[in-house]
């Protein structure tokens, strides 16, 4: 509801909430679309596969959606640490 609570908030409502809400936190450049790359990232951190992230984002071509894919200090962690036990021998879960 708008602020009025007569129906849908407006685009520029939203967008100058997200706006003054993202300059609160010190993140003045940041625009709405950024959500969609934090979101799909948090996904593929979580374990989801190219082919889920692809469906989560609608897109037909999985090179669209690996655009939508950053690294990220716990996927990078996790990665090493499996590395880790790889290379000392303690991980033996490949035949």
């Amino acid at each position: 509801m708008d602020p009025q609570g007569r129906g849908p908030l407006s685009r520029h409502t939203v967008l100058f909430a997200f706006k003054s809400a993202a300059a609160s936190i010190g993140y003045e450049g940041m625009v709405w679309h950024d959500l969609r790359h934090t979101a799909n990232t948090l996904a593929a951190d979580a374990g989801a596969s190219q082919a889920t992230l692809q469906a989560r984002m609608g897109h037909a071509d999985p090179k669209v959606s690996a655009i939508y894919l950053h690294t990220s200090i716990t996927h990078d962690r996790r990665l090493a640490d499996v590395l880790e036990r790889m290379a000392d021998g303690s991980d033996n879960t490949r035949g």
